[in-house]
């Protein structure tokens, strides 16, 4: 056990959870930095991590879309960040609204510039990434570290659900 992390870990299974929670601390943070930085080989657009994945994510079905479908699939509770980065997309000319009859169903989707944009970032990110993971990681190693990350949000939701509860009394 680490000094660092003695607080959070009084045991071996509270010392490998730690572990992992501050590894995916530090992927997190390295990934959205990646997002950035494969962005920035395709234009000027000073985009961040958390937007890009939002112009993706508006690009992926390729039809309009509401900020609370996109909040839904990202897991996503904070509507007015959601909100913010659709604006940034939206001037940078990247997504455009497409009103619906009130404020709450207006939908995204993105422009022919956010599809080249998303071309060209999907061709980069492949050149870049795709081929140095392939080349020491497999696909069923992949898949397995997504499943697992997939298993472990579920957790994470549940304990949140649980915490929810006993902060409004309910032990």
């Amino acid at each position: 056990m680490t000094k660092q992390v003695a607080h959070l870990s009084q045991s071996d299974d509270e010392a490998a959870l730690t572990t992992l929670e501050l590894t995916l601390e530090r992927m997190l943070h390295g990934y959205h930095r990646w997002k950035a930085a494969c962005l920035d080989t395709v234009g000027d657009y000073q985009l961040g991590g958390d937007d890009i994945t939002i112009l993706n994510t508006v690009r992926m079905d390729d039809r309009p879309c509401k900020l609370v479908d996109i909040a839904g699939f990202l897991n996503r509770t904070d509507i007015s960040n959601l909100q913010y980065a659709a604006r940034k997309l939206v001037a940078a000319g990247l997504i455009e609204k497409v009103n619906g009859s009130s404020r709450k169903d207006t939908m995204y989707q993105v422009t022919p510039l956010g599809r080249e944009v998303t071309d060209r970032y999907a061709e980069t990110r492949r050149r870049l990434m795709v081929s140095r993971t392939a080349q020491g990681l497999s696909a069923d190693a992949i898949t397995a570290a997504g499943d697992l990350a997939q298993v472990l949000t579920g957790y994470y939701e549940a304990a949140a659900g649980v915490a929810r509860t006993e902060k409004f009394g309910g032990k």
